[in-house]
């Protein structure tokens, strides 16, 4: 994600957004769009398909003001003391029902109505996180204390047979960004995104989205449906007290889908605020650096012996800039090079436990300008381009824990070739790791009078 901004700085697509419009294209999916579909919100209709979704769960609705809605759900929560131990599915825990499916008395939740948004116009975007981020999982009790419970989840909620597991994503000073609660129980799923202060960025935006008044709060609702593999979504975005709130379900059966939204929206815009990220503290906050660099001082970096040197870029880039990441599941340093359309773009990746290494296409001694002719195109009908060669993402491991990402453009298979190998020079893994102390000249030492 940091990587996506890196690029975005530099006005060219970023790594795997092309695979990524290629797949959507190829999909090619625009069912009919169907009129808005509202929740049942009274009576035997709503019971029935609560049945049918929960099921040994039977409902009658009632205005149940005496009922209290944070008493919890019976579960199986991990220990907390050795981190949160998963199920054979996944789960930190998975919610019982308190009432051993007996009848019982449950809430008046009004309907929402949701638009179709299938086949509408969407805006999709990379979302990128604070500078120093790092995630913790989260136990069964940070998770019910997320969810406004106390030692069990909400019953309220409706969640029983749900297996649930969760992970908070911290700033550099290890503040909430956001906590996600991702809850499955065969057939339906569903995620649950809480932030403070403001409503969760999403990475999808639909234009038919529609904003409704949920008893005094403002609720965003979506659905839409995946052609060919027989799902549906229902989406509701708004804010809970001081805590926004994005909640996402996905399965076969939309009026299951849309009752369970409903049930959500209906419990967290009570007039006690229910959900909150207030609890979630991380266990220690990484070391972590995100800073833009000269191209002297990316040398000097640990990973700096690895960049391009400065004979074997070709005639006319000019440097740009660099930029070094450090943090938890992340060690990268990058550098970039223009000329007009063309660019050279380098990015060093050392590994990190459970961060990302980028897939190797070549060793270093597998680096040819035969091998790289393979590997890139040449193209001349690019309309408002210049004609030359391409590699999208080309990625070299030079050792077992360090690998080279080349993103290059407008450069030949044998200057490629001779800008990935050092043009035969011997480049040392330490080689730029301390400052280098210029050598004083005479005129420096004896200035002329």
């Amino acid at each position: 994600m940091n990587h996506y901004r890196t690029y975005m700085d530099r006005i060219h697509a970023p790594a795997g957004l092309r695979p990524r419009i290629l797949e959507d294209a190829a999909a090619g999916k625009k069912p009919r769009r169907a009129a808005p579909r509202r929740a049942l919100a009274g009576g035997l209709a709503a019971a029935c398909f609560a049945l049918a979704f929960f099921g040994a769960w039977q409902y009658w609705r009632t205005a149940g003001d005496a009922l209290d809605p944070t008493a919890g759900v019976a579960a199986t929560p991990a220990p907390a003391e050795t981190g949160p131990a998963l199920d054979e599915r996944g789960h930190t825990l998975v919610v019982e029902d308190p009432f051993e499916g007996q009848n019982h008395s449950f809430y008046s939740v009004a309907g929402l109505t949701f638009p179709d948004c299938t086949g509408g116009y969407t805006v999709s975007g990379s979302i990128v996180p604070p500078e120093g981020y790092f995630s913790e999982y989260l136990t069964a009790e940070e998770i019910i204390a997320a969810l406004g419970g106390t030692d069990e989840v909400p019953w309220s909620l409706l969640w029983a047979g749900f297996g649930l597991s969760g992970e908070a994503v911290y700033d550099g000073e290890g503040n909430v960004w956001r906590a996600v609660i991702y809850g499955d129980s065969g057939e339906t799923s569903f995620t649950l995104i809480l932030a403070p202060g403001d409503i969760p960025v999403s990475d999808m935006m639909y234009e038919d989205a529609v904003t409704e008044e949920y008893d005094g709060t403002g609720v965003s609702v979506t659905s839409w449906r995946t052609a060919g593999v027989g799902r549906e979504a229902y989406g509701a975005e708004f804010m809970s007290g001081d805590t926004g709130v994005s909640f996402t379900c996905t399965g076969p059966d939309g009026d299951s889908l849309s009752w369970l939204t409903c049930v959500l929206v209906r419990y967290g815009t009570l007039a006690e605020p229910t959900f909150t990220t207030a609890p979630l503290t991380p266990d220690a906050i990484p070391e972590w650096r995100s800073e833009t660099l000269t191209l002297e001082e990316a040398r000097r970096e640990e990973l700096g012996g690895w960049l391009p040197l400065d004979g074997t870029i070709p005639g006319g880039f000019a440097f740009d800039s660099a930029r070094v990441e450090l943090g938890q599941g992340r060690d990268y340093l990058s550098a970039y090079w223009y000329k007009g359309y063309d660019y050279i773009d380098v990015t060093v990746y050392r590994q990190t436990e459970g961060g990302y290494f980028p897939e190797a296409d070549l060793t270093d001694g597998e680096v040819t300008a035969q091998a790289l002719e393979a590997l890139g195109s040449y193209v001349d009908d690019d309309a408002g381009d210049t004609p030359g060669w391409r590699w999208l993402s080309l990625t070299v491991a030079f050792t077992d824990d360090v690998r080279v990402n080349y993103s290059l453009k407008g450069v030949t298979p044998e200057q490629a070739a001779e800008l990935i190998t050092g043009g035969g020079l011997i480049r040392e893994y330490t080689a730029y790791t301390q400052p280098v102390e210029p050598t004083p000249t005479p005129w420096q030492v004896y200035p002329l009078e």
